[in-house]
């Protein structure tokens, strides 16, 4: 598209009043007829005189009265005359240079007239004026390629062929508030049904007062066929997505059945304890799985739903009573993408798992507490911490010494594939606090603080 300088500059200043002698300048071929006029009344004067002056000396003194009266008369008369001539001449030229400017205005008009539809060309639009009364005063040629040419009817009979005013008409609408306004109009154009943008904009005068309101019409038929394509498109995946997480779900759900009749038949004590414990594992992908297929964003997963019902998982797994071992989860407002959402769940499934089993045996009853905050700014993060009031570490605990195949696991999960952190206090009670990056597109609008209790440190996993 020719950018509207360009195309301004392309247009050449109109001409100008000639400042020096030219065959074209109408001054100029004024000049000598001027030069001859005054020429032709001198001369008539000098005639006039010289005949006066011989017949004054050569007379008789009988006519000389007479002839000086006649002298003087002359005169008078041929003075008369070139003034009068000089007068002519001079309004002549006045009306000449009036004329001159008022074609110079003309030669304005019209190159400013040719350079604003130069511009309005250069749009690519259809563009279009209309008055107070919504008559067309005005169209370009891409709005007369569009509709036709409709100039000096009213615009929604012309373009809607209507008997009154459209319903939602941006021009009423600019023309009552004065302000810009658009809409969207559905017209059949060449056998296609069309969709057409419509912008319109007051036009003023030089004191301010509406005069008339400019129509800009944009066939976006393409850009919303696009969009719907878009949508569509994301729809579909978006549903064979959720298709995926569902067969997922099932498969692990299988899986956790085949370890369910295994562990059954089982008679050894260290293979079901080891049995339930891949379980709870597999349980804790499964729920993920499971939450995802019912959630529209499935770019992000809800850390308290998702760890509600883990818990509530975990304990039934390991027949515990909710009166004996109370789980308090405080994890609301937290959100994870979903790369990091399965290590998450893996982590509060080995500490959970961890504080229920070695934090309160033979029948010790106790609470557990599972925290999340999650952190924005120029380090956005989820802080997890896990703290029981059970039986406790040792005071010399040191968690990369540990050989327990679930704190290996926290530890690889947290340190190496989601390179945070984790941090093990043993007193006064048990308490793993981790910390977890994000990208920062990942991160809460909203800024919260990390968790400040002395969140737990869980017994070492069997």
């Amino acid at each position: 598209m020719v950018g509207c300088a360009a195309v301004a500059r392309s247009f050449p200043a109109p001409a100008r009043r000639c400042s020096t002698p030219s065959e074209d300048c109408p001054v100029s071929r004024l000049r000598p007829r001027i030069i001859l006029l005054s020429i032709v009344v001198a001369v008539l004067v000098w005639l006039v005189d010289t005949s006066i002056y011989l017949a004054f000396h050569y007379a008789d003194a009988a006519i000389w009265s007479q002839v000086f009266s006649l002298r003087e008369l002359a005169t008078r008369v041929a003075a008369s005359v070139a003034i009068v001539t000089f007068g002519l001449l001079i309004v002549r030229l006045l009306g000449r240079r009036a004329q001159e400017k008022t074609l110079e205005a003309l030669a304005e008009v019209d190159h400013e007239k040719a350079k604003s539809q130069a511009l309005i060309d250069a749009l690519g639009e259809a563009v279009s004026i209309s008055g107070l009364d919504y008559r067309i005063l005005y169209e370009n040629h891409v709005m007369q390629d569009l509709m036709g040419s409709h100039v000096g009817e009213l615009c929604y009979r012309a373009y809607e062929t209507r008997d009154d005013v459209c319903d939602g008409c941006a021009l009423q609408r600019t023309f009552a508030r004065r302000t810009i306004e658009s809409s969207e109009r559905f017209r059949r154009i060449a056998g296609d049904n069309r969709c057409l943008q419509v912008t319109t904009s007051p036009l003023t005068d030089s004191d301010g007062n509406l005069v008339a309101g400019m129509k800009i019409m944009r066939d976006v038929t393409d850009q919303r066929r696009n969009q719907e394509r878009l949508k569509r498109s994301v729809l579909e995946k978006e549903l064979l997505l959720q298709e995926v997480h569902h067969r997922v779900r099932n498969n692990l759900q299988l899986i956790l059945s085949l370890l369910s009749l295994q562990s059954a038949t089982s008679t050894s004590g260290e293979l079901v304890a080891f049995l339930r414990e891949s379980k709870n594992r597999i349980r804790s992908m499964a729920l993920l799985h499971e939450q995802l297929c019912g959630m529209e964003d499935v770019t992000q997963i809800d850390l308290a739903t998702y760890t509600r019902n883990l818990v509530d998982g975990l304990l039934e797994a390991h027949g515990i009573e909710p009166d004996r071992v109370r789980v308090r989860v405080d994890t609301a407002g937290v959100s994870v993408p979903l790369d990091v959402a399965t290590p998450c769940a893996l982590i509060l499934n080995e500490l959970v798992s961890n504080a229920i089993e070695h934090g309160f045996p033979e029948g010790r009853s106790g609470e557990i507490q599972v925290m999340a905050r999650q952190l924005t700014g120029d380090r956005p993060a989820i802080h997890m911490s896990v703290r029981d009031d059970g039986v406790g570490l040792p005071a010399e605990f040191d968690l990369r010494r540990v050989q327990s195949l679930g704190l290996q696991i926290i530890r690889n999960l947290v340190e190496q594939q989601l390179e945070g952190s984790v941090e093990v206090l043993t007193a006064p009670s048990t308490e793993f606090r981790i910390e977890i990056p994000l990208p920062r597109s990942a991160a809460s609008p909203k800024v919260v603080r990390p968790p400040t209790s002395r969140a737990s440190a869980r017994a070492p996993v069997a």
